[in-house]
């Protein structure tokens, strides 16, 4: 770039308080080589891009319409926002280059922006404040799989992005919700399969949001769980205490130093089934106003207006925020919160099931409560409980959730029983009797005389009934039709034989009254029965699904080899074994209930009715269909709308406990149940059995992962019948034939998946602050010092806003750890309203707020610098709008003829860094003296020399200095060897004198060096450094060039040895500027074995020079030598070893 290295020459817009300094390096209005940026620049993130250069990336707030067009790598032009870099040589803290830091835009559909309308505002609509994440920043695996830039757009329905510093790729993030977006930070989830981000919507009386996503395979997106995910809010609802009011806004949580304890609570803001609907934009996301409207539902609290947010860089569960101040509300100056968030343990792969079962049966995560609510001994004391009423099953609750409705899957004398929760009473609607006949005929069945197979499900219908069926060769379905009967009353009980015979298990129905079934074999198939009459089980056709791919044997097992040849996902159709009427349309009976071959799957085979291993329990949650199927470890989906079939959950799926495929921990699922957030749950038969959570966040079919829940270890008993109640965090489940026989019911009370305790650091609105301490808390930093730095933003109008105080907006430091944070605040650094840049004038001089500082980053470490030393900020002056903001660019974008500000650069302002003081920067320079002995001065060991443009004078003595040992970043030193024999290592740029005596010099790896060793003879072994300049000065010096080359050479009097080769060619040629023949010559080391000889090195006159010439490659120019002067057989002028 052609005005690079660039450091701006415009004064400073801000000046540096209580020590602390500021050091412009960037102006709007610059042209830094071929780039000019933008103004009203905001949001900041920095990495370091090589050992000498920090990229910085600076957004800029412009509104989508404005700002001169910049170009995409596929040609698209767009105005608006976008996202700049500049490039900071970390030796000279000045610009190295700057330019555009995306190519390419993906928009909110997935689709490549090539042209303005892919984007919803034709444009990026005022990016805000911005943060980076480096990958993994967590631990190995945890957080982030790619270094990522974030930034949104900070409008009403605004779009968060995600810029790929690998790729130059800035992606839309839909996932994250719709906000008016100032900024997101990363926390940490301890998880190798999640991701975690708080989000301050910069919106008036916002919550405060948090996304958790899902890492998988694929994509961008996708393997940094930014694709699928879920949104919560915070609520002020302390779950440890049930008393606990629920605060609404500040009016009721205000005051520095106070606290409160909440938790984060899930709201349901992404259903592609809602798309295109009102509140839901085209993929199902809701809009902002609709977020709003759900975190209303569940009582979220409403900080005044939520804007910056940076997690604790030494605890990745903390954060703090600064919620700006609206005028309209309790909270007008702005409040400073941290926030504690404690994710949910997960349960240990190796802790112990407990075998407890009276007291404490299931193994549980940290916070979940466990409490029997009855048992098969109590249940036995009540009369109409039959002592054969053993194995209790999948249970049902009335929408009241007064009675439980329990299945007994027994062989013989099973039956379907009522618990009252309230009274403890039993009823019993089916009885069966052992030594009765098994009914085949409806028209003769009798309930009261009958023996029943096992019983499984129970489940209330959509009508007020309760259906339960039995798991046998030709399994009957029967209707209780009065559940909700007092007790005394007579259960009236039918048997629907409209309802195919199969070994029955799992029961739904959909929001239509369509139920569906399944058919309990290993070549099971699964089926919907759908009602003639909505509501009325007694006639209605039946249907079998069958995949359209499926080219296998209907009536074969699933796994034998025809059938795992073909596949059972994908496109299916629903194809009927009877008519409207429930009259067969196939040759088998599907309504046998008499014969060995069960009816119901004779009729599926001959139709090609898909094969299953073991369908068990059904459950269906929006438009999907699940289906357990416990011989296959899988759960299938199946989505009603497209009738498309996928593979759900297997032993392939991630366990979110490991971060790696479940494997055999997924053991015979068998059951399934839902929340009332929409998640699925697995629950297996097996001892001892787990209970699994499933995490679909994209709603695509395909479950992310699954995370061990809840494990039962009771000798001999399975979890059975998981069922949510009305309350979200209540389930019910049954504890299946243990070895005691003592079946029984639990009731599991969960913790919040995620809680926040929220600390009050600094309230602006407390007596004697207002207008006078921090106001308006905008942008900020958690320092990696442990301090937070904040900036003013004014948010109030100009006679409310320092009408009283008279002061600028400002930057603040306040220490988070001290006994009173609020105490500890300190201003630090003022906007200077004089500092107008050449060229620019400031429209609105006596504006008090009108210039304000937004985003600071503390880049110490980045630059060699101790944490909390070094900040970049910049600033946004709006008040200046005219002169080099028009011209230096000087576009007239809409061609009207009038180049204006908005088609330009839009506003002033500056990029700076803000250092504390006492700093001592390694780019400082420094100053060190040696002692008369012998010294050992070596870069970032020896305090005081930190081997960047400081100055060593090392005194007498026979010394050693190293500037080298700064590193990468070692450069443009001043070394002064003094007498002795003194031995100095070059960096990039150093300046060393050897003075008097036999100095050495090491510039292996040194570039653009000056070393000059002055009386005495002196080695200068110059390996693979280039660039440099040697000179030897009096006395018999030696020079030893390696791979690098490009040297100017001065042996100076004396006798001197010029080794233009040490064991390998140069890459570039060395000049000698004072040869002198019959005195120095020239040495090649190695010669033999790189084939050099007295034959084949040549000399060539080029002018008035010498060219010492090898293989067609010039080694080394002789300055003011006549090549006929020389032969390189002469050995007192050449000498090859």
């Amino acid at each position: 770039m052609a005005n690079t290295p660039f450091d701006t020459t415009e004064p400073s817009q801000v000046k540096g308080l209580n020590g602390y300094t500021v050091d412009p390096i960037f102006t709007v209005g610059d042209k830094i080589g071929n780039y000019v940026p933008p103004g009203i620049l905001d949001g900041i993130g920095a990495f370091s891009l090589n050992d000498t250069t920090v990229r910085v990336l600076v957004v800029n707030e412009v509104g989508a319409a404005d700002g001169y067009k910049y170009t995409l790598k596929n040609g698209t032009q767009l105005p608006g926002a976008r996202v700049n870099y500049f490039d900071v040589d970390k030796r000279t803290l000045q610009i190295v280059d700057a330019g555009l830091a995306h190519d390419t835009i993906i928009n909110r559909k997935g689709e490549v922006v090539d042209a303005a309308a892919d984007l919803e505002n034709a444009g990026i609509q005022r990016f805000c404040s911005a943060a980076l994440f480096e990958a993994n920043q967590f631990g190995a695996g945890i957080g982030l799989a790619d270094r990522i830039f974030f930034s949104g757009e900070e409008t009403s329905n605004g779009t968060q992005f995600a810029l790929d510093t690998q790729t130059n790729t800035l992606y839309a993030v839909p996932a994250f919700g719709r906000a008016s977006w100032e900024n997101v930070t990363e926390l940490n989830t301890s998880r190798t399969d999640k991701v975690a981000f708080l989000i301050g919507d910069d919106s008036n009386n916002a919550p405060l949001y948090l996304y958790v996503g899902d890492k998988k395979a694929g994509g961008f997106l996708e393997r940094n769980g930014l694709a699928q995910g879920k949104l919560f809010v915070w609520v002020a609802d302390d779950p440890a205490n049930a008393t606990d009011a629920i605060e609404a806004n500040p009016s009721q949580f205000k005051g520095s130093g106070n606290s409160t304890n909440g938790q984060f609570v899930e709201i349901s803001y992404y259903d592609p089934t809602k798309a295109n609907t009102t509140g839901y934009d085209s993929q199902g996301f809701a809009t902002q106003t609709k977020q709003n409207e759900l975190a209303t539902a569940v009582n979220a609290f409403r900080f005044s207006r939520p804007e910056d947010i940076a997690t604790n860089p030494s605890d990745g569960t903390q954060a703090v925020l600064a919620s700006t101040g609206i005028t309209a509300g309790p909270d007008v100056w702005g409040t400073t919160y941290k926030i504690d968030v404690d994710f949910s343990q997960l349960l240990s792969t190796t802790a112990t099931v407990p075998t407890a079962e009276d007291t404490a049966p299931f193994l549980l995560p940290t916070g979940f409560t466990q409490t029997e609510i009855v048992d098969r001994n109590k249940a036995n004391l009540d009369p109409q409980f039959a002592a054969t009423f053993g194995n209790w099953d999948m249970v049902a609750l009335d929408p009241t959730n007064r009675y439980i409705y329990i299945p007994m899957e027994v062989g013989q004398g099973a039956g379907l029983a009522r618990y009252d929760t309230q009274t403890g009473d039993f009823v019993s609607a089916l009885t069966g009797q052992a030594a009765l006949p098994y009914t085949t005929n409806p028209t003769v069945w009798d309930k009261n005389n009958d023996d029943f197979g096992p019983f499984d499900p129970a489940v209330y219908t959509p009508y007020g009934t309760v259906i339960t069926a039995e798991e046998r060769t030709n399994g009957r379905l029967f209707e209780w039709l009065n559940p909700l009967m007092a007790a005394g009353d007579t259960a009236n009980v039918v048997w629907r034989s409209n309802i195919p015979a199969v070994s029955h298990e799992g029961l739904k129905f959909d929001a239509s009254g369509t139920l569906y079934f399944i058919d309990e074999s290993n070549t099971g198939s699964i089926y919907k029965f759908v009602p003639k009459t909505a509501g009325d089980l007694s006639v209605g056709q039946s249907f079998v699904l069958k995949v359209t791919a499926f080219t296998g044997i209907a009536s074969e097992n699933w796994d034998s080899a025809t059938n795992t040849a073909t596949t059972r996902t994908g496109a299916a159709t629903w194809v009927a074994i009877t008519d409207a009427n429930g009259v067969k349309t196939t040759t088998a009976d599907p309504f046998d209930f008499s014969s060995t071959t069960t009816g119901g799957r004779a009729a599926a085979d001959e139709v090609g009715g898909t094969p299953y291993g073991r369908p068990e329990d059904l459950e269906i949650i929006g438009d999907i269909l699940y289906v357990a199927t416990t011989s296959e470890n899988a759960v299938y989906g199946i989505n009603l709308k497209t009738n498309e079939v996928k593979l759900f959950a297997s032993r392939s799926t991630i366990d979110g406990g490991t971060a790696l495929a479940a494997g055999t921990n997924l053991n015979n699922p068998d059951n399934l149940a839902s929340d009332a957030a929409g998640n699925l749950y697995i629950i297996e038969d097996n001892g001892p059995g787990d209970i699994w959570k499933a995490s679909d966040s994209n709603k695509d079919g395909v479950a992310e992962s699954i995370t061990r829940w809840a494990s039962l270890g009771v000798p001999g008993s399975e979890p059975t019948g998981l069922i949510s109640t009305n309350n979200p965090n209540e389930f019910i489940v049954a504890i299946q034939h243990p070895t005691s026989g003592n079946d029984a019911l639990w009731k599991i009370t969960t913790a919040p998946e995620i809680t926040a305790k929220i600390d009050i650091l600094y309230d602006g609105n407390d007596a004697g602050k207002q207008d006078f301490g921090m106001r308006s808390p905008d942008n900020l930093d958690w320092a990696d010092n442990g301090k937070i730095y904040l900036q003013e933003d004014r948010a109030l109008g100009a006679d409310i806003w320092g009408a009283t105080s008279k002061q600028e907006a400002s930057i603040y430091v306040l220490d988070p750890a001290a006994a009173n944070p609020a105490d500890s605040l300190t201003k630090i650094a003022q906007v200077d309203r004089s500092a107008v840049p050449s060229g620019q004038t400031d429209s609105s001089p006596t504006d008090i707020g009108n210039w304000e500082t937004s985003g600071i980053l503390d880049v110490s470490s980045l630059f060699g610098n101790a944490p909390g030393t070094q900040f970049v900020f910049d600033v946004q002056a709006h008040s200046i709008r005219s002169g080099t903001i028009i011209t230096a660019t000087n576009i007239d974008g809409n061609g009207d003829g009038t180049k204006t500000r908005q088609e330009n650069l839009v506003e002033g302002g500056q990029l700076s860094f803000l250092t504390a003081p006492n700093a001592n920067l390694i780019q400082d320079t420094q100053f060190f003296a040696g002692t008369p002995n012998a010294d050992t001065i070596v870069a970032k060991q020896t305090p005081g020399f930190g081997g960047i443009k400081d100055v060593v004078f090392s005194g007498a003595g026979n010394d050693e200095v190293d500037s080298a040992a700064a590193g990468a970043l070692a450069s443009n030193n001043i070394i002064d060897g003094g007498s002795g024999n003194d031995t100095v290592f070059l960096a990039n740029g150093d300046r060393a004198f050897g003075s008097a005596d036999n100095d050495t010099f090491f510039g292996d790896e040194a570039n653009n060096f000056r070393a000059s060793g002055g009386a005495g003879n002196d080695l200068f072994f110059l390996g693979n450094g280039t660039g440099g300049r040697a000179l030897g000065g009096d006395g018999n010096d030696t020079f030893e060039i390696g791979l690098g080359g490009g040297h100017t050479l001065s042996g100076g009097a004396g006798a001197d040895q010029f080794w233009i080769v040490f064991g390998e060619l140069t890459k570039a040629t060395n000049t000698i500027l004072d040869f002198q023949i019959g005195t120095d010559v020239i040495g090649i080391s190695g010669a033999a074995s790189l084939g050099i000889t007295t034959a084949n090195l040549t000399l060539t006159q080029v002018g008035a020079d010498t060219a010492v010439i090898f293989g067609g490659q010039t080694l080394a120019t002789l300055t003011g030598i006549q090549a006929s002067a020389l032969s390189v057989a002469n050995p007192n002028q050449f000498v090859l070893v």
